[in-house]
């Protein structure tokens, strides 16, 4: 898993799932 400039805000675990989970 790499954290992505989208989902630096997001923990490891959610980023991983979405991709693209900006607003998540």
């Amino acid at each position: 898993y790499l954290p992505s400039p989208i989902s630096v805000n997001v923990p490891p675990c959610l980023s991983a799932y979405p991709p693209t989970s900006n607003s998540y």
